[in-house]
């Protein structure tokens, strides 16, 4: 499989870049991450919640922590996805918003990576969430402490009989509800949280082999395929697409 995407990575952010991309991203939400999208060429299609919207060449769009979406190339396209805390968008850092997208959309424009137009783009986005605000809390506090079991321990082994357990309700009230506020089952949020889990521990070296059993995946085969259904490529290919960005201290 050639590879179509590229990671870039600091500290702080990440900008996935993609490039004559056809996969078509289930369901799914960020956990901690707000992401500002870039259409670089062609049309998608972008839902999110309930809203479903044509992002066209030369559009931006935001997807806050939490919110389900999901995105549909119509044809081939080149997008960039740079995804950034929490913590940093609502000022709860000790880094400025502007410094981590400098951080990493700088060097990537030094080396030709990113034209100046591509890196405007991106910025009218990252200009547009030093206004945003944090999400609202989830009102139902045994889905609020379901999600942050699933969110911090994706690598454990939960069934929904055992989250039920743990909330006081019924399997069928909990599923019923956890649905209607993340608009993800349990099951499918555990799944997206292990994936990604999964992501950092390649990221860190771990022996793909090991990393299956190490983010709660049953076997080497069902954890390949759950990762190519969330990220369109496999684990080894995830592998060879990071790229760590360096980042400039300034003269000594």
């Amino acid at each position: 499989m050639s590879i179509y995407a590229t990671y870039y990575r600091t500290a702080h952010a990440e900008l996935i870049s993609l490039a004559g991309h056809t996969f078509s991203y289930p369901p799914h939400s960020h956990v901690s991450v707000y992401t500002v999208g870039v259409l670089i060429h062609g049309a998608m299609e972008l839902q999110q919640g309930h809203e479903n919207r044509l992002m066209r060449t030369g559009e931006w769009f935001i997807v806050p922590p939490h919110l389900v979406h999901s995105l549909a190339p119509r044809g081939s396209v080149d997008m960039l996805a740079l995804c950034i805390h929490r913590d940093i968008v609502s000022g709860a850092a000790d880094i400025s918003l502007m410094d981590v997208a400098d951080e990493i959309l700088l060097p990537l424009l030094g080396d030709g990576i990113m034209d100046r137009k591509t890196r405007a783009l991106v910025m009218d986005g990252v200009n547009s969430l030093l206004s945003r605000k944090d999400e609202p809390p989830l009102c139902c506090p045994y889905v609020a402490d379901t999600r942050r079991l699933l969110e911090e321990r994706p690598g454990e082994i939960f069934s929904t009989d055992q989250l039920a357990k743990n909330a006081l309700v019924c399997k069928d009230q909990l599923i019923r509800r956890f649905r209607k506020e993340i608009g993800l089952t349990p099951h499918k949020f555990l799944l997206q949280n292990r994936v990604r889990m999964a992501q950092r521990l390649i990221e860190q070296g771990m022996p793909i082999t090991e990393v299956a059993q190490a983010a709660g995946f049953y076997d080497q085969s069902h954890f390949d395929k759950r990762f190519c259904h969330f990220m369109g490529i496999s684990p080894r290919t995830y592998r060879k697409a990071v790229r760590v960005v360096p980042v400039s201290t300034g003269p000594e």
